[in-house]
C-alpha cells in the first residue's frame, strides 16, 4: 500500500478537527480533570469524534488507539495496522490560552510508524510525512486540492554546536538544570515549548534537540512527530539509542525519548553518559 494516500485521505478531517478546536478556543469552555490528572475539554472530544469517524469511514478494517477512547487491545492482533491519535495534544496549553497545541494522527503497521501528520491550529499549518517520501509543511489554505508533496519540504538543521534545545513548557523535569549546565558549551539557547510542536520545530530546523527522560507521555503524544522527524533527517529514539516501536502492549513511553537533528548532537545526559557525543 502507498501510505501517501492515507495522508491525502485524512487531510480534510485533521483540518475540520483543527477548525473546531480553534472555534472552541475563542469561546469559554469547561475543563474537567481525568483520572490521570490531565485536563479534558469539549475540544478534545469533538476533535476525536471527527477524526475517528473519518477513519472508520475510510479504513474500517484498521484499529484505533486514541487518547480519548478506551484501549481496544485487539489492535495488537490487527495485521492491517492501527491509527494512533491525539485529538488535542497540549490540552494544558489550550486551557491556559497558550498557542502551542496540536492534533496528531499516525498509522502504525508491523510496529512501525509508516505515515503521520500533525496540525498546528493556531498557525493553520500541517506537518506530514510518509516512510521514504520526506517531510513537508503546508498551510490549510493550500490543501483544497491536496496531493503528497504539496507545501514546503522540510529538513532538520545542520547545526552541531550552538544548539537550540527545547524543554517542555508544562512538564519541566528536574534533570533539565543539570543537562543545561553539563552541556553549556554546546547549547546556545533553550526554549520552553508545549505539545508535539517541539518535534515539528526540530523537523523544520528551527530547533535542534529535545530530551524527555520521564515516563509521562504515551504513544499518541509521539507517533505523529516520530516519522515527521525521521523523514526530515532527524533522530527519534529512546535516550539510550534504542528504536521506539509502535502499537505496543504498553503504550506508555516508559523510557522517555530524545529528538535530535543529528547523532552528533547528542548531549551529556545524567544516567546516559555512555551515549553522549564527542565534543
Amino acid at each position: 500500500m502507498d501510505y501517501r494516500t492515507v495522508i491525502t485521505d485524512l487531510i480534510p478531517y485533521i483540518i475540520k478537527a483543527s477548525l473546531e478546536i480553534k472555534r472552541i478556543y475563542r469561546e469559554s469552555f469547561d475543563v474537567t480533570i481525568k483520572s490521570d490528572g490531565s485536563p479534558l475539554t469539549k475540544a478534545d472530544l469533538i476533535s476525536n469524534e471527527i477524526i475517528v469517524s473519518g477513519i472508520r469511514h475510510l479504513y474500517p478494517e484498521y484499529s484505533i488507539l486514541s487518547e480519548e477512547m478506551a484501549d481496544d487491545r485487539s489492535r495488537l492482533e490487527n495485521d492491517k495496522g492501527v491509527f494512533i491519535i491525539d485529538p488535542l495534544d497540549g490540552t494544558q496549553e489550550y486551557v491556559e490560552h497558550i498557542d502551542e497545541f496540536c492534533v496528531s494522527i499516525a498509522l502504525a503497521v508491523d510496529n512501525e510508524i509508516v505515515c503521520g501528520m500533525v496540525s498546528v491550529p493556531t498557525k493553520n499549518l500541517i506537518y506530514y510525512a510518509s516512510s521514504g517520501h520526506g517531510s513537508y509543511r503546508v498551510s490549510f489554505d493550500d490543501c483544497n486540492d491536496f496531493h503528497y508533496g504539496i507545501g514546503e519540504r522540510i529538513h532538520v538543521s545542520r547545526r552541531r554546536k550552538n544548539l537550540i534545545m527545547l524543554l517542555s513548557r508544562s512538564h519541566l523535569e528536574k534533570e533539565n538544570d543539570e543537562i543545561l549546565s553539563r552541556n553549556a558549551g554546546r547549547i546556545k539557547e533553550y526554549l520552553e515549548v508545549g505539545s508535539c510542536l517541539k518535534g515539528c520545530m526540530i523537523a523544520e530546523g528551527s530547533a535542534d534537540v529535545h530530551y524527555k527522560l520521564s515516563p509521562g507521555t504515551k504513544e499518541w503524544d509521539t507517533a505523529g512527530i516520530q516519522i515527521i522527524v525521521t523523514e526530515a533527517g532527524g533522530i527519534f529514539e529512546k535516550p539510550n539509542g534504542e528504536v521506539i516501536k509502535a502499537n505496543r502492549e504498553d503504550f506508555r513511553n516508559t523510557d522517555g525519548y530524545m529528538i535530535l537533528n543529528s547523532r552528533d548532537s547528542r548531549l551529556f545526559i545524567p544516567g546516559h553518559a555512555e551515549h553522549h557525543s564527542a565534543r
